[in-house]
């Protein structure tokens, strides 16, 4: 199938959601639909939202990102952040 290994960037506003990011990366998984990318910077962004915006426990947003780092190490990649990239917010239901 083709586009299986095409490399797709998720955001720090997308891996915030737990759900949406459960989705996604479980369609990542074998046998995998894309494969996700992402930099120490989204990761920063993501566990740093997930604390100050979202209220999960600082041990809890470390230990998931351990747990992608684990499980999807060819994800991290080098991605140029610019002032000039698009930027999302997270809002609350």
């Amino acid at each position: 199938m083709r586009g299986i290994n095409s490399g797709v960037v998720i955001d720090a506003c997308v891996l915030a959601n737990h759900g949406v990011c459960d989705l996604l990366l479980r369609l990542a998984e074998s046998p995998r639909l894309y494969r996700p990318r992402w930099s120490e910077h989204i990761l920063e962004e993501t566990n740093r939202t997930r604390v100050t915006r979202l209220s999960w426990p600082a041990p809890l947003a470390d230990h998931w990102g351990k747990e992608v780092a684990k499980h999807f190490p060819e994800a991290l990649a080098r991605i140029s952040h610019t002032a000039s990239a698009a930027s999302c917010r997270l809002r609350r239901p």
